[in-house]
């Protein structure tokens, strides 16, 4: 099979996801392949996601591809609501980004326990920096394969979730321990200067906006 016609098979429509799309979908994904029924997925969403809207997001993601309704049981009752095999299958790149996230917190809690000197966070940044290229690499594959709208409204924003998570974790960790403040502020300044620019200038550059205004 060529890439073109695998491409016609994956891709999703071209049409906008969001927040509440991305609850169904992550809630459907951990309930498994057996899927939820209509009124089990209505209370683990509440009250984030109102029953109204809940139906209505269902009708969206099972018309763009994204969910599917298991065979009737024969028990009279409604149909368990579960992920496609298209978007399980996507789920591939994003519990590969998820797994090297997870390494990445586990690591800086390592690093936590430790004395955290300047080489020690050096490594952890390295290694950061390393594996968010590939995991921001599969961004574009998932674009290709699947389409901009799942990669754009749904993979990217799952991915910026545990990015946004690594730094919290950070942040936590310089106010328990002040020291490392100074060792992650001479990390960025050498990564800055290798990019042609430095902390005290970009600081500068901020005092002028402030003034200017």
């Amino acid at each position: 099979m060529n890439n073109s016609r695998i491409d016609q098979i994956l891709t999703f429509p071209e049409e906008q996801l969001d927040e509440k799309d991305r609850q169904i979908l992550m809630t459907l994904r951990d309930a498994g392949t057996e899927g939820l029924g209509f009124n089990a997925l209505v209370q683990k969403l509440q009250p984030t996601v109102s029953r109204s809207t809940i139906a209505v997001r269902i009708e969206k993601l099972l018309r763009l591809g994204y969910l599917d309704k298991k065979q009737d049981d024969r028990t009279g009752r409604s149909r368990p609501i579960c992920l496609s095999r298209k978007t399980q299958s996507m789920f591939v790149f994003v519990d590969k980004s998820k797994a090297l996230s997870k390494y990445l917190l586990q690591r800086l809690e390592d690093l936590k326990i430790s004395n955290f000197d300047l080489k020690g966070l050096e490594d952890w940044f390295n290694e950061f920096r390393e594996k968010y290229n590939a995991i921001f690499g599969m961004t574009a594959v998932v674009a290709v394969l699947y389409g901009i709208s799942a990669a754009g409204d749904l993979f990217l924003p799952l991915l910026m979730d545990d990015y946004k998570a690594l730094f919290i974790k950070l942040a936590e960790i310089i106010k328990e321990k002040p020291n490392t403040l100074k060792a992650t502020r001479s990390l960025i300044d050498s990564k800055l200067e290798d990019n042609g620019t430095s902390l005290a200038e970009l600081m500068k550059e901020t005092q002028n906006e402030f003034k200017i205004r």
